[in-house]
């Protein structure tokens, strides 16, 4: 069991190479074996493409892991049938480091939920302190989180 979550297919751990990067908290990975994989960030929510500070987003983590090795901790599928993942190069946490350099939210209504206590309290110390120093997405006062875009964009469809 890794840090005591609760995890898909009984710890799921692959390293893989980052073959595309589709916005600021979804990849597309080739495993060691050449089977590809599309994933999503857990317990982070990064703006929509065409949300502001999207495409800021999406180049932070390309600049982060685009054809890099990564280490891939699954700890579940979504509904679109995405690994919904961690990311870690070298040790580093890359779901943290996009909320450390104000590019993603922390998602905490599924990470109340999913994430165990201590890394909870790690991406929320730091949404705090990048919102704090107005980085990336905070340097917009009326920054609007990715899953309420979502909502106004729906009812405006």
């Amino acid at each position: 069991m890794f840090l005591g979550q609760t995890v898909y297919a009984d710890n799921h751990r692959f390293h893989a190479k980052v073959v595309s990067v589709s916005d600021g908290d979804s990849v597309r990975v080739v495993d060691e074996y050449g089977q590809k994989h599309k994933i999503r960030l857990s317990y982070i929510d990064a703006p929509e493409l065409n949300q502001a500070g999207g495409r800021e987003s999406r180049q932070t983590l390309y600049h982060l892991v685009y054809r890099e090795n990564v280490l891939v901790e699954v700890f579940d599928i979504d509904r679109y049938k995405r690994k919904v993942a961690k990311l870690s190069i070298n040790g580093e946490d890359i779901n943290l480091k996009q909320i450390q350099t104000g590019q993603a939210w922390h998602y905490q209504s599924i990470a109340k939920k999913q994430q165990n206590p201590s890394n909870y309290r790690l991406y929320q110390q730091a949404q705090q302190n990048s919102q704090n120093a107005r980085l990336g997405l905070w340097k917009n006062r009326k920054a609007i989180a990715p899953w309420q875009f979502r909502q106004q964009q729906r009812k405006q469809h």
